[in-house]
C-alpha cells in the first residue's frame, strides 16, 4: 500500500488504514473499487457511470447526464377490415388485396371488437364467435390469411393486422 497524503492505494487484501479522516479516499489498485470516508467507516463509493462502459446506451444514445431522454417514433398502427368468411364454415383462408407490402413478412392479426354493417353495426362478434387469424404477405398487394373458429362461423368478421419489419 502506497500514499500520497490523503489518497491511499493497495489491493483488496490490504487493510485499509485505521482511524480514517474525512478527507481520506483508498482505491483498491487491483478491482478499481474506491472507497470514502462516510461517519469515520470506510465506504465503498458508487460505481463511476461510463457511458457505453459501465451503463450501456440506448440504441447509441447516452442515457448518463441530466435531462430527459427523448423517445422518438410512434406506435405501431393495425389496419381494420372485415371479411366475408362464408357459409356454415370452422375454418378457410382469404387473401385482402393491399399495397406496398415486403414478400414473405410474417403478419400478426386478430380479430377485432369493430362494429360491422351488416350486422346492424354488432360489436360482440369476437364475444360469440371466437376466431384465430394468422397471415403472411403473398407479394407486394396480397397478404393471405388463414383463420380457425372452434363452431361454425356464418358471414362478416372484423379483423386487424399489422405486417411485421
Amino acid at each position: 500500500m502506497f500514499s500520497t497524503g490523503t489518497a491511499f492505494f493497495g489491493l483488496s487484501t490490504d487493510t485499509k488504514p485505521s482511524a480514517p479522516q474525512s478527507t481520506w479516499a483508498f482505491t483498491e489498485v487491483d478491482t478499481g473499487k474506491a472507497y470514502t470516508v462516510v461517519g469515520g467507516v470506510w465506504t465503498l463509493n458508487p460505481a463511476i457511470l461510463i457511458s457505453g462502459t459501465t451503463v450501456k446506451t440506448i440504441n447509441g444514445s447516452s442515457i448518463v447526464g441530466s435531462g430527459d431522454l427523448v423517445i422518438s417514433g410512434s406506435a405501431p398502427a393495425f389496419t381494420e377490415f372485415s371479411q366475408d368468411l362464408g357459409v356454415a364454415r370452422r375454418s378457410g383462408t382469404f387473401d385482402l388485396t393491399v399495397s406496398g407490402q415486403a414478400t414473405g413478412k410474417p403478419v400478426m392479426a386478430f380479430q377485432s371488437s369493430a362494429a360491422i354493417a351488416s350486422k346492424g353495426n354488432a360489436r360482440d362478434e369476437a364475444e360469440m364467435d371466437r376466431i384465430q387469424i394468422a397471415g403472411y404477405v403473398v407479394s407486394s398487394t396480397v397478404i393471405r390469411f388463414t383463420w380457425q373458429a372452434p363452431a361454425i362461423v356464418v358471414g362478416t368478421y372484423a379483423f386487424a393486422y399489422l405486417v411485421g419489419a
